[in-house]
């Protein structure tokens, strides 16, 4: 019964979440920041939107990550 409960008041899933997740691998595994940010340019993501999903980037990557997003605009 718990269970149909919380089912009943949980949220959607955030689509956007498996994309944020390819960006961070992408930085995290292979330190492909120029992949990482065109994911960033045809997702329509913004680096606030990267940031608000996930915890997993340091300022450094954020950083090198803005550097390619604006390079690319």
């Amino acid at each position: 019964m718990s269970y149909l409960k919380n089912l009943a008041n949980s949220q959607p899933k955030d689509p956007l979440i498996d994309v944020v997740y390819e960006i961070t691998n992408c930085i995290k595994t292979k330190k492909d920041f120029e992949q990482a940010s065109l994911m960033v340019k045809q997702n329509n993501l913004t680096l606030e939107g990267v940031i608000k999903r996930t915890s997993k980037l340091d300022l450094e990557d954020l950083a090198l990550l803005a550097d390619k997003v604006i390079a690319l605009s």
